[in-house]
């Protein structure tokens, strides 16, 4: 799917979060604080990635949730499987609280699980023997699982602390924040063939620690969940005390988060994985839980290819910020001459992707570019495993895109289909 296609689903999303059609651009955040985007050179770029100002989903929805007389929220049952005929699911199978089996009927049907649980329910699905499941001899079904590589490239050393600072420090505009991170521009990663990267500039400091605990305590307060360790909360706004003036004024005056100025700096990466198609969830019948789902197994794997596209642009961000004099990057040694042992210092970063991939057929996919399951009328799939690369940035938004265009589609398609009727 070519982004021009996606594109206005993102709009959609961005305002269903309440984030101004303003903000959604990096221009008119850079213009709010008074400064100039920074540059890097013909093929890198600084760009922006929005917080929520509330991250918390169930938070957020829980109003509409409760209170939506089109919406009904059954708590504590488990989907379990399907029931249908021929290509057409007709129920979907689920245990409550009890532990009772229950089946709830219905014209169409969104599996939005996640990832892992996705492909569980789809693999479990298709082993029962109570219909002829239509993704049964789908073999794509659980394969190409990917999760965003972390890693650290390097130690970065600023040229000009304050104007390293305000390239790279958090932004802070009516209550949105929003991160500053390097990526290849898109022309010049088209032009070099290569992976989806961010590089990250990671401030380390015992009091971004001592503030980290602090806002953790408020969130807490505020959503009234379990308040503990009142003399830890002591001990961290002490150590916080000291910078409470030069935090207050870098939020209030320059619109920017606090960071000492002998933080620790790092390069870090966030990439996206080159698929895999051995790369796989699969189920495990013999081994069964509380509500009768078979065991997962993930055999997560990752192409020795990553560590020439990690090293390729620790390279090309040290020689941008060098350029631009706004730091120096030591890159990692190891990292420099391609020690396979690097690879064991990446991680990954929960934006678990695949198992459910979107394709032209089912030779190579699992839902066609509608999400619809192929071979099945009514089941669909949403979130980030449908995914057939995960890109390099953070998962949940595209999936959000995503379902925001099935319900448009689902909701044209029920339109349609009422006028059919009709006529």
């Amino acid at each position: 799917m070519r982004y021009e296609e996606i594109a206005p689903f993102y709009r959609a999303t961005y305002e269903a979060f309440g984030i101004s059609a303003e903000a959604q651009h990096d221009d008119f955040v850079w213009e709010s604080i008074r400064l100039p985007r920074p540059s890097l050179g013909p093929d890198l770029e600084v760009f922006l990635t929005r917080w929520l100002k509330v991250p918390n989903f169930a938070v957020y929805f829980g109003k509409q949730i409760e209170t939506s007389p089109r919406l009904l929220l059954l708590a504590r049952h488990v989907a379990v499987g399907f029931e249908g005929s021929s290509g057409r699911v007709s129920a979907v199978k689920v245990v409550d609280g009890a532990g009772a089996p229950r089946r709830i009927e219905g014209d169409c049907f969104i599996i939005a699980a996640g990832t892992i649980e996705t492909s569980r329910l789809l693999l479990h699905s298709a082993a029962a023997d109570n219909w002829d499941c239509p993704w049964r001899g789908n073999a794509n079904v659980g394969a190409y699982f990917q999760d965003h590589l972390g890693a650290r490239l390097g130690s970065v050393k600023p040229r000009d602390t304050k104007q390293f600072f305000n390239a790279f420090s958090t932004v802070v505009v009516a209550g949105q924040k929003f991160q500053p991170k390097i990526r290849l521009r898109a022309e010049a990663q088209e032009r070099k063939c290569a992976l989806g990267i961010h590089g990250i500039l990671a401030f380390e400091s015992s009091v971004s620690e001592n503030l980290v605990y602090l806002k953790q305590f408020v969130k807490a307060a505020l959503y009234s969940r379990r308040i503990s360790g009142v003399g830890d909360v002591v001990r961290n706004a002490a150590a916080c005390a000291k910078y409470l003036v030069p935090l207050m004024w870098r939020f209030a005056i320059d619109h920017r988060v606090f960071v000492p100025k002998t933080s620790k700096i790092s390069l870090v990466m966030q990439s996206e994985q080159i698929p895999l198609a051995d790369s796989r969830i699969s189920i495990d019948p013999a081994v069964r839980d509380a509500w009768g789902l078979p065991a997962v197994l993930l055999d997560w794997r990752v192409s020795a290819d990553q560590l020439t596209q990690a090293r390729d642009f620790a390279t090309r961000a040290a020689e941008a910020l060098a350029q631009a004099r706004l730091a120096d990057v030591e890159i990692e040694p190891a990292l420099l001459a391609l020690d396979p042992k690097f690879l064991d210092t990446f991680g990954d970063t929960y934006h678990h992707a695949g198992g459910a991939v979107m394709g032209s057929s089912p030779a190579d996919g699992v839902v066609d570019s509608e999400l619809r399951v192929f071979g099945a009328e009514n089941l669909y799939v949403s979130g980030a495993a449908t995914f057939r690369t995960c890109g390099s940035a953070n998962t949940t938004f595209t999936a959000l895109a995503f379902a925001t265009r099935l319900v448009y589609h689902l909701a044209k398609q029920y339109a349609d289909d009422r006028l059919s009727a009709a006529r």
